[in-house]
């Protein structure tokens, strides 16, 4: 029998407790989203097919933003806006993820809205809220994949060392040569030295495999699998929200998170932010404390367009 409350009677769960860490990790996973692949914009997906239906297709494949369904989830408020991110297909209102079929071909995933949008184009934006409210942060994968006349407001031609870097692996599989040409590509346009790898699950499988056939085995145990990465020293980092086509080679050093005043004592109640000071009644926020800072983006290195098997329900949806 379930007891996850004892302070509750006949019990199973205390349902404000149970909502209250649903909306947490709710929160985390869309700060995490943002941190592993926002650019700025928001866009979570690319349309894949003209529709004027509550049925969207969704593209997946190794370019920029084919992300499928990978980073939606039902109940998800979103909205679609044209490939110039100006006009919203909802006229504003949004609508909401009634349900997702992954991938069967590899290629498109499909979404069922709440709402028929006016008729979408291939190429469209999906992002995130009503009217593209959350833009996100300017995470290190936007760093990278800026390749603009500015960038951080400023001439990346007058100031080269806001350029970024990209080599474009057009498909091929994640090598340790593409990973060696990233650190050389840094170091010949920085002088500095990559610090670390980030890489998403299907880049850290191929990675991984590579190296089985080098493993040894001891005593009685087999072990095939490896806890840690490495190549030439640096570590490769996995994240679950990273997409599945990039390898980011990263200077730590020219990375900041800049941050804004924090909350003070009158504002909080221990770790809950006093929407109504005086009175027992909170509101849950989720509040934009700061956003990334690069100096130097020419220290870093994105390693674009990786294949990956998108039928593994891991690393394509």
């Amino acid at each position: 029998m379930l007891n996850t409350d004892k302070g509750a009677f006949q019990a199973f769960i205390d349902q404000k407790t149970n909502e209250m860490k649903g909306i947490t990790r709710d929160f985390q996973k869309v700060a995490n989203i943002d941190i592993s692949s926002g650019d700025g914009s928001g866009v979570l997906s690319l349309i894949a097919a003209i529709s004027a239906t509550t049925t969207q297709t969704l593209q997946i494949g190794t370019a920029k933003f084919q992300y499928g369904s990978l980073n939606l989830q039902v109940g998800d408020l979103i909205d679609i806006f044209d490939s110039t991110l100006t006009t919203s297909r909802t006229g504003g209102t949004g609508a909401t993820i009634v349900s997702i079929t992954p991938t069967v071909n590899g290629t498109t995933s499909t979404i069922v809205l709440s709402v028929a949008p006016s008729a979408t184009a291939v190429g469209d934006f999906v992002v995130r809220g009503a009217n593209k409210v959350n833009k996100s942060y300017v995470a290190p994968l936007g760093m990278l994949r800026n390749q603009g006349i500015t960038f951080q407001g400023q001439s990346t031609a007058t100031n080269p060392l806001l350029a970024a870097n990209i080599i474009n692996a057009a498909g091929q599989p994640l090598t340790e040569s593409l990973l060696r040409s990233a650190m050389d590509t840094v170091y010949r346009s920085s002088g500095l030295e990559v610090d670390e790898f980030w890489v998403g699950l299907a880049q850290w499988a191929e990675y991984e495999a590579s190296g089985f056939a080098q493993k040894r085995f001891m005593a009685m145990e087999l072990d095939k699998g490896f806890s840690t990465l490495t190549f030439d020293d640096k570590k490769i980092v996995k994240g679950v929200d990273i997409p599945s086509a990039v390898v980011m080679a990263l200077n730590l050093d020219s990375i900041k998170f800049g941050s804004i005043t924090p909350w003070g004592p009158s504002d909080m109640d221990g770790s809950i932010l006093k929407a109504l000071p005086g009175f027992a009644a909170y509101y849950a926020y989720f509040v934009e404390s700061g956003n990334f800072i690069y100096y130097q983006a020419n220290a870093n290195c994105l390693i674009d367009a990786l294949s990956y098997n998108t039928l593994n329900p891991a690393y394509a949806k």
